[in-house]
């Protein structure tokens, strides 16, 4: 009981505090970026009714950087305890493989419009989603391990798929798939967006709500049993919850890699180890990230697109083997 208490050290007046300040930063973030890009935007002409770029361009790309990388930021948060591996991250159970496939599967079928291939890919996610959990051995012995496992191998098969429709797709066909495996958040319908955005916020509620039972599942598995932890119905919420949380981001913008595993790491090292708040911390911090990555590539590059997804890598491949080099 004594660790829990070193680990439940935040009180809830500080985390609403923390809230509210993070709130407020993450506001202030998405409206002053919102004015820079090719052109800067005087923030008292947003809603001007010329300003037809702020509602179909800026406005919707913007909010869908901040959903990304806040969904997939807590989402690592929460499965990198639940399966006790510092680099696990959203993408670990195939589901952006299994996006792809859906992207790659609409491209191959000639579907045009870019709803029709969202729809398809979130789709393809989504019996993804309750394929693996099948696998790994349903209700009855499903374990972070085996959900792992199977995670593992979709990715093997679902990369030897895509590897399949690139050399029997046009050059065309395979540059589009190329562009959204690396993410991008450009040229969204704004609609789409916002009720991702909220699917997004409530999904991410949902998880919250485990945060703190994640703080005594920290401290083993056994401990959170004796500590009246249901393992089987926390198990299915944490999967499940943040899989549709990742199925969505990835639908919606491409595969956005690093952002789940960079967020989580700098948190911890700043806040300490208690979900309650390191949860919320991740949410607002992941998401502003993105939007000022993003907002700064756009602006300094432009008129060129860089995929957000690459940039996201560069960033966080040496992360990435920095955290590796610390375990070995």
């Amino acid at each position: 009981m004594q660790n829990v208490k070193k680990i439940n050290q935040v009180t809830y007046s500080k985390i609403f505090f923390y809230f509210l300040i993070c709130f407020a930063v993450s506001v202030s973030i998405i409206f002053f970026s919102l004015s820079f890009g090719g052109k800067f935007i005087n923030p008292f002409d947003f809603f001007a009714f010329e300003n037809s770029v702020f509602m179909s361009l800026r406005l919707p790309r913007v909010l869908a950087d901040f959903m990304v990388g806040a969904g997939l930021s807590i989402v690592g948060c929460s499965f990198q305890t639940f399966f006790r591996n510092p680099l696990a991250d959203p993408f670990i159970l195939g589901i952006a493989g299994a996006a792809a496939v859906g992207v790659a599967f609409s491209l191959f079928l000639g579907v045009s419009g870019f709803i029709p291939t969202q729809i398809l890919s979130l789709s393809f996610a989504l019996v993804t989603i309750f394929f693996v959990y099948w696998a790994a051995g349903g209700l009855s012995s499903v374990t972070a391990n085996s959900l792992i496992l199977v995670g593992v191998g979709l990715n093997f098969f679902f990369t030897s798929i895509i590897t399949f429709f690139n050399s029997v797709l046009s050059e065309s066909f395979t540059k589009d798939l190329l562009m959204w495996y690396l993410g991008s958040t450009v040229f969204l319908d704004l609609n789409i967006v916002i009720l991702s955005l909220l699917i997004v916020i409530v999904l991410s509620a949902v998880l919250y709500m485990q945060s703190g039972k994640l703080n005594v599942y920290l401290l083993g598995e056994s401990f959170a049993v004796n500590s009246g932890v249901s393992i089987k119905q926390f198990s299915l919420i944490i999967y499940i919850t943040g899989s549709l949380i990742t199925s969505v981001s990835v639908a919606l913008c491409g595969a956005i890699g690093f952002v789940g595993i960079i967020i989580p790491h700098i948190v911890k090292i700043i806040a300490g180890l208690d979900h309650r708040l390191n949860m919320i911390l991740c949410f607002f911090a992941g998401g502003s990230f993105l939007v000022i990555i993003d907002t700064f590539f756009k602006t300094v590059f432009f008129p060129y697109e860089v995929p957000i997804g690459a940039v996201t890598a560069i960033i966080g491949t040496p992360f990435f083997i920095y955290i590796l080099r610390r375990r070995i």
